[in-house]
């Protein structure tokens, strides 16, 4: 796993296909954000009750959860390029 401190977003971004395209890079970049800005976070926190009270806390995984969906559906919902990923992803 990339250290925060280590993470380039930009250098990251730029490797990935298809994200020459701003829209695109912008939605590749909003997504690694929340991922290590707020999800690693909190998921330290379920792991870390976890080790501590042998189950994890019901309010940290609520809202681990409820980050996840919510991430997982601005990423399907929110591309209107989405003809184009699946194209490409057949050539």
């Amino acid at each position: 796993m990339v250290k925060r401190e280590e993470f380039n977003i930009f250098a990251w971004s730029s490797t990935v296909p298809l994200c020459e395209d701003v829209y695109l890079g912008m939605q590749l970049r909003n997504i690694a954000i929340v991922d290590i800005g707020l999800l690693r976070d909190i998921e330290q926190q379920a792991l870390e009750s976890y080790f501590r009270d042998d189950r994890p806390d019901g309010e940290t995984l609520m809202l681990l959860s409820a980050t996840s969906q919510e991430r997982r559906l601005m990423c399907n919902l929110n591309r209107p390029n989405r003809g184009i990923i699946h194209l490409a992803a057949r050539l």
